[in-house]
């Protein structure tokens, strides 16, 4: 059994002592992935299982030294006494029982019959559920202590909130609630969306700690980046994407991927409301898999587009006089409703990659062309089938109608101030639910956008090959 990749970082905490005083500890928080050809062979197996209902190390009256063992295919034997939310969610902060291990079965041993008997599924939302999948047979081992990954994103949204600095720690507090409060040592990067308020402590420990303080507007749109003179990985990791980018076959494989994962979800979205055109779309998937070029991809695209819209528009009331997609402008309701959820996902898609430091402007399916941002649209593939979804419930709910919209002299279609608050509501309500992958990468859309940005990072260095996010 070797250790594969990990995830770990040290939180300081301190409780008050019968002396009044301030007493110190810590623990190492995070995931650990152990694979090899061989399942762990009793009894070490049977003290890991047991070590989950004791905890290790000192402190366990305050519940530290708890872990929990996972599968890969997301099985326990213990399941935890408290919910567990995901590091990588807007408004999480640790709890004072995790101090978590992540064991997951190799490819090679997850189907053979062993000590995992007994186990039983686990509870969707674990600790690293964002991290994104790694070929773990080629990755090599790491030394704990050597983060592999670059710790937590915290996005806050919302109304204003106060985020300042104390004892080592982000804070965020809104009306005398706490939203955060992680250790700065444990944050890769922060990203405030909207006018929150910063204090000046507060932006010189996220100077002194390397934690870029990103800004964006309510709508996800990005606005720019406090930080440190030290530099981020962009420069070096620009240079490679533009040389992978220029190579036709990295570019068809990135491509493929991603529409693999839009027809498939465009297929689900059929199947779901009982509309024809799967078989279609079926096809076009098959089609994706034998494709040798990035011409012909847009033609399947194309096919399959049009398929799909022509299957929503039988399902659609005819009052909205949707009869397929039509933009720049949207011509009916059901369109405009589109172009908006798809303005809002592209700019959520632009500000991650740049905070993930990748270019947006360098796309590898939608070729570079002026200002758009090519790598957005991109990114933004495997995630529109949540607009339409938002958009087709709109409609149905009922409390919505054609005096909701506005029709223009040049026959384009507005949504009314009322109507487009609601369903901008409606949207950042759905982007802010948490979903969940088949390949294991779980969250809100932020931490699914990053999860998808770092599979394309380690293709880009070429590491292991891309792969589009799908939800199960």
């Amino acid at each position: 059994m070797t250790l594969r990749e990990q995830h770990s970082f040290w939180v300081d905490s301190h409780y008050q002592g019968d002396d009044g005083k301030a007493k110190v500890m810590g623990g190492l928080l995070g995931d650990l992935l152990l694979a090899g050809d061989q399942p762990l062979p009793p009894p070490w197996s049977h003290l890991l299982v047991l070590g989950q209902y004791l905890g290790i190390g000192q402190r366990r009256g305050f519940g530290w030294g708890r872990y929990q063992l996972v599968t890969r295919d997301n099985r326990v034997t213990c399941q935890r006494q408290l919910a567990a939310r995901s590091l990588l969610e807007p408004s999480c902060e640790p709890v004072n029982l995790l101090s978590a291990w992540r064991h997951k079965q190799s490819k090679t041993a997850k189907n053979e019959p062993d000590h995992d008997q007994g186990w039983e599924e686990a509870p969707p939302a674990t600790i690293g559920d964002a991290r994104p999948p790694g070929d773990y047979a080629n990755s090599g081992t790491v030394a704990i202590g050597e983060r592999q990954h670059q710790g937590i994103f915290v996005c806050l949204s919302g109304a204003p909130a106060v985020v300042k600095t104390a004892q080592g720690r982000l804070q965020a507090e809104r009306d005398d609630q706490t939203l955060v409060n992680i250790p700065w040592r444990g944050l890769r990067a922060v990203l405030l969306l909207g006018r929150h308020h910063i204090t000046s402590p507060a932006m010189h420990a996220a100077m002194e700690y390397g934690v870029p303080l990103h800004f964006g507007s309510r709508g996800g749109e990005y606005r720019g980046v406090l930080c440190n003179a030290r530099p981020q990985r962009g420069p070096r990791l620009w240079r490679l994407q533009q040389e992978r980018g220029d190579d036709p076959q990295a570019c068809l494989a990135v491509a493929k991927s991603l529409m693999d994962s839009r027809l498939r979800h465009q297929r689900e979205v059929l199947r779901q409301r009982g509309l024809s055109g799967g078989a279609e779309l079926s096809r076009g998937r098959q089609q994706i898999a034998a494709c040798d070029s990035l011409q012909r991809l847009l033609g399947i695209e194309g096919r399959a587009s049009q398929r799909y819209f022509s299957a929503l528009a039988e399902g659609l009331d005819e009052q909205w006089g949707f009869t397929g997609r039509n933009r720049r402008p949207p011509k009916d309701p059901f369109n405009a409703l589109l172009s908006l959820g798809y303005t809002l996902l592209h700019a959520h898609a632009k500000t991650m990659l740049i905070i993930d430091g990748l270019d947006p402007w360098m796309g590898f399916y939608h070729q570079s062309h002026g200002a758009h941002c090519t790598l957005a649209s991109d990114m933004m593939e495997p995630f529109r089938h949540l607009v339409e979804r938002v958009a087709l419930s709109f409609l149905a709910s009922g409390g919505t109608g054609l005096e909701d919209f506005n029709q223009a002299e040049d026959g384009a279609c507005y949504l009314s101030a009322r109507a487009r608050q609601r369903y901008l509501t409606r949207l950042s309500e759905r982007f802010e639910q948490r979903v969940n992958g088949h390949d294991g990468r779980n969250g809100n859309l932020l931490a699914l956008l990053s999860a998808q940005n770092q599979s394309l990072i380690a293709f880009i260095r070429a590491r292991e090959s891309f792969h589009a996010w799908v939800q199960r």
